[in-house]
C-alpha cells in the first residue's frame, strides 16, 4: 500500500465539502490506510489553527494539486 491508495483516499476526500461525510469516510478505513493518511499529514506542511476536517480536507485537496491530478467535481 502506497502512493496510489493515497490518491484513491485524496480523491474520494476532495469530492465531498460535508464534514461529517469525511470524517465519516476516514473512520470507515482500515487501520493501515488511517496510519498512511495521517503519516502523509503529519509529514506535509502545518495546517495550524485548523480543526481536523479542514486538515483533511486541505491537505487531501493539496496532495492531488501536488501530484498533477484534477481535484474531483
Amino acid at each position: 500500500m502506497g502512493e496510489e491508495r493515497l490518491i484513491e483516499i485524496t480523491k474520494e476526500i476532495c469530492m465531498s465539502s460535508d464534514p461529517i461525510w469525511t470524517m465519516g469516510y476516514v473512520s470507515s478505513l482500515g487501520e493501515s490506510d488511517i496510519y498512511l493518511l495521517f503519516k502523509y499529514i503529519k509529514s506535509s506542511k502545518h495546517y495550524g489553527g485548523s480543526n481536523i476536517y479542514d486538515v483533511i480536507y486541505n491537505f487531501a485537496c493539496d496532495y492531488l494539486v501536488s501530484k498533477d491530478i484534477p481535484l474531483p467535481v
